[in-house]
């Protein structure tokens, strides 16, 4: 597991993850509660931030909640470099992607859970 740091705002229900100690050259919304903030030129992770945290935690009744990834909105340039990101640690270690293909439909639709928290010795979590 990937060295991270975390910042939870109770009062707002917003968890930042920081991966790195470098800024962000750009940020770009997974889903609609769910940023990556992102080094474009070596292509690494510098945070998450989940808003409405403990909704998105929340497992369901079959599992854990699937919100789709919102790709066709990310930048033309920045969509491999998302897509890497994505499948790569720390950020896999945080959102599992899959996808849906309904019949009929020309393309998989992309998703993204939350996986169990990944807790560093020392540390806790916010509950959910």
């Amino acid at each position: 597991m990937m060295p991270y740091t975390y910042d939870y705002h109770e009062d707002a229900d917003i968890l930042e993850v920081f991966f790195a100690g470098e800024e962000a050259t750009a940020a770009v919304h997974l889903t609609a509660d769910i940023a990556l903030h992102l080094r474009v030129e070596d292509s690494r992770a510098t945070s998450l931030i989940f808003n409405n945290f403990s909704h998105l935690a929340r497992p369901d009744e079959y599992g854990p909640r699937a919100f789709r990834l919102e790709a066709e909105r990310w930048p033309e340039p920045l969509r491999a470099v998302v897509w890497r990101i994505l499948a790569c640690p720390p950020v896999n270690e945080w959102l599992a992607v899959s996808s849906y293909r309904p019949p009929r439909v020309p393309r998989a639709i992309p998703l993204a859970a939350i996986r169990p928290v990944p807790v560093a010795a020392g540390q806790s979590m916010p509950q959910r």
